[in-house]
């Protein structure tokens, strides 16, 4: 799928919820929630229960990889070109 496609998409999901478009970072994209302990705990629980083996342990890593592939197409729903 095409960033465009997928820009669209999230534009389109967003507005069937009503919820508008975030134009700064949100929260669970921050590298404060990568940091937290709690989810920390979490993902690792998560990581044991499904047994994933190459996944990274450290949360912070998974949020910033995240936060670097879906920030952009993001950015490009609430700013489409024209």
């Amino acid at each position: 799928m095409s960033a465009i496609t997928t820009a669209k998409a999230i534009a389109k999901a967003f507005a069937r919820r009503g919820t508008p478009l975030p134009r700064a970072i949100p929260p669970r994209l921050c590298d404060e929630f990568g940091s937290d302990p709690t989810a920390n705990h979490l993902w690792r629980e998560f990581l044991t229960r499904v047994q994933l083996v190459n996944e990274p342990t450290d949360f912070a890593e998974v949020v910033r990889a995240v936060r670097k592939r879906l920030w952009p197409t993001i950015r490009a729903a609430v700013y489409p070109a024209r």
